[in-house]
């Protein structure tokens, strides 16, 4: 195998397996933001029952208002925990495909006695289809949210 070639492929790994840690990158940044949010809504659940709670006791209930108030804050209340469920939606565990595994990859390669160029090709080629797989499943969790804005 001359040396062009030999470049050429471990210059498509890299790029393949860039690609790779980008997809992880991405997820990891997704799950981020939804643990976030639950985190901060959470809070503002919290904050918005304990001290409505209090606040809607001071209000008189023959107030011409009052049973506005109330709707108004249970409302909040249902949308709160609505965004607390989109959250969980998002975060919610996810079968990722992560290459190589290492087992295949013993037993595959290293005791077939393969050649470096040919394992390449083979972890590449393993690696673009975790991509599209991971990429698939991302896509299901936030393509209909992607969609509509």
């Amino acid at each position: 195998m001359d040396e062009e070639t030999e470049r050429r492929d471990q210059l498509i790994y890299e790029l393949i397996a860039d690609r790779f840690r980008l997809e992880w990158q991405r997820t990891n940044d997704l799950d981020g933001k939804a643990s976030g949010i639950i985190g901060f809504v959470g809070i503002i659940v919290s904050l918005a029952a304990g001290l409505g709670g209090f606040l809607l006791k001071e209000i008189p209930k023959t107030c011409d208002f009052y049973i506005h108030l109330c709707a108004l804050f249970l409302l909040g209340i249902i949308f709160l925990m609505c965004s607390i469920l989109c959250g969980l939606k998002a975060y919610y565990l996810k079968a990722w495909k992560v290459v190589p595994d290492p087992e295949y990859l013993i037993e595959e390669y290293a005791k077939k006695d393969r050649s470096r160029i040919d394992i390449l090709r083979i972890v590449s080629a393993e690696i673009s289809d975790a991509v599209t797989k991971n990429k698939r499943i991302l896509f299901k969790l936030i393509g209909k949210w992607l969609l509509s804005t």
